[in-house]
């Protein structure tokens, strides 16, 4: 089951503190940044980056994934 839409905007607002503190420099962000997403009852944390031999192209690599159990109250 997915969050409800208040878990959703309190996930969002937790989730854009905790990677606000750990971004890079505003000046390193077209070449290196992070981002997540909210997917069903996980929450993916992913680099934003340049392909390496195709800097047109921007891809997104996970880098760490929490999946949240209701039946247990536990991440």
């Amino acid at each position: 089951m997915a969050f409800s839409e208040l878990e959703i905007k309190r996930i969002q607002k937790l989730a854009d503190s905790f990677l606000e503190k750990r971004r890079p420099p505003v000046h390193l962000r077209k070449e290196l940044d992070l981002g997540y997403r909210i997917d069903g009852n996980s929450i993916v944390i992913f680099e934003i980056r340049p392909l390496w031999n195709n800097p047109e192209k921007i891809i997104e690599v996970p880098v760490a994934k929490t999946t949240y159990v209701k039946k247990n109250d536990v991440w």
